[in-house]
């Protein structure tokens, strides 16, 4: 077997039952053969799937550090926009907490977090959001690399949402748990084990707290889709959320890619090989979703995280130069005045959402109570 993995990976090669293969290993900074890889995989699922009455899910993992694997999964969903046009509808989610929107701008305004909480659930496009992360996020891994992602969605047009759990930092250990104040966060954890946890400081790498989050990805991610009519949905996350990670002890039963093919619709994982190794990596259980998947190897592999972006710019940009034939220029924004934009439009917002509906001053839109009717969208069951 060993001598079967090393002649396979010399050929540049991968064994049919492994999936797509997209190597890059002859161009390490050109993200064309993922592209081209994937979408081939979605122009395949997307008729049976309309045929059957479901959607298409593109569980896209990544390395969050590497700007390679976030400007392949840019260049994919590009490429799908374009080619498809007017024939799919296309709808975006992050690997972010889904309260991050909120979370930013209670640093900048004194407005009571559950009106916060309102005008993010309205937000039915995600661009609010995004504008509140372009203005006063700061991302410590590929920074340069995501908030040109995050330009791009704004000036496509792009529905978007962050649709992880909301976590917060343990003040006895500073170690990120799940935050289960947070009331969506809370309900699901509780729906997905069926009780209360034993214990409230779950720690958001554990097995349980990754479960935790695939879950809640997975019902946020269908949410989104439902709400914008999309039938064509793209996850970026890490990859260990893609089949999960043997070693780390997170069960591909309870990965975001499992979560969501049992919802019903048809899944697409897409993950690097510079973060798994080979069969004795992949779950014997994941074989089968596997076989429509893309598995991409030979990316460059190098890290860029905050303090290093006049370095990571070059590499951004060589990178672009090298893909040019599946993604364009960059579109890394100016937001020297987005801030103060962004500040006046959500207190004048929150002051309309406030005199029409007082009790959201106080109430926050999963805790009860009269609400717009607009936030009253049921979750979609996913396991």
């Amino acid at each position: 077997m060993q001598l079967a993995r090393q002649r396979f990976e010399a050929a540049g090669i991968l064994p049919a039952h492994f999936g797509a293969d997209a190597y890059c290993g002859q161009n390490p900074m050109d993200v064309t053969p993922v592209a081209l890889a994937v979408y081939a995989q979605i122009v395949k699922m997307l008729p049976i799937a309309r045929r059957l009455g479901k959607k298409v899910i593109v569980v896209f993992g990544e390395n969050h550090n590497i700007p390679t694997h976030v400007v392949a999964g840019k260049a994919t969903l590009d490429l799908a926009r374009r080619s498809l046009g007017d024939h799919a509808k296309i709808a975006v989610n992050f690997e972010m907490r889904h309260n991050t929107q909120s979370v930013l701008l209670s640093q900048q305004l004194n407005t009571p977090r559950p009106l916060l909480d309102w005008l993010s659930l309205h937000d039915t496009t995600g661009h609010e959001q995004i504008k509140t992360i372009l203005a006063f996020g700061a991302h410590e891994e590929s920074p340069v690399t995501r908030r040109d992602f995050y330009a791009y969605l704004l000036e496509k047009n792009v529905p978007t949402k962050f649709v992880d759990a909301a976590f917060i930092e343990d003040e006895r250990t500073g170690e990120a748990i799940l935050d289960l104040y947070d009331p969506q966060t809370r309900r699901l954890v509780v729906h997905r084990r069926r009780g209360m946890p034993d214990s409230l400081d779950i720690p958001v790498y554990s097995a349980n707290g990754m479960a935790d989050r695939n879950y809640i990805m997975a019902i946020n991610t269908c949410l989104n889709m439902k709400q914008t009519s999309a039938d064509l949905g793209f996850l970026f996350c890490g990859n260990d959320h893609v089949i999960g990670n043997t070693e780390a002890g997170h069960k591909f039963s309870e990965s975001a890619t499992a979560y969501l093919a049992a919802s019903g619709h048809i899944v697409i994982p897409v993950f690097n090989q510079h973060y798994l190794g080979f069969s004795q990596d992949i779950p014997l259980e994941a074989r089968d979703i596997i076989r429509q998947g893309v598995i991409i190897r030979g990316l460059d592999p190098s890290i860029y995280e905050i303090g290093d972006e006049t370095d990571e710019l070059f590499h951004f940009e060589d990178v672009l130069e090298n893909s040019s034939r599946v993604v364009g220029p960059s579109q890394v924004p100016d937001t020297r005045h987005l801030g103060r934009t962004v500040l006046l439009e959500t207190q004048r917002a929150a002051d309309i959402l406030r005199r029409a509906y007082p009790e959201t001053a106080v109430r926050g839109p999963y805790e009860g109570g009269r609400a717009p009717a607009a936030a009253h969208t049921p979750v979609q069951r996913v396991a």
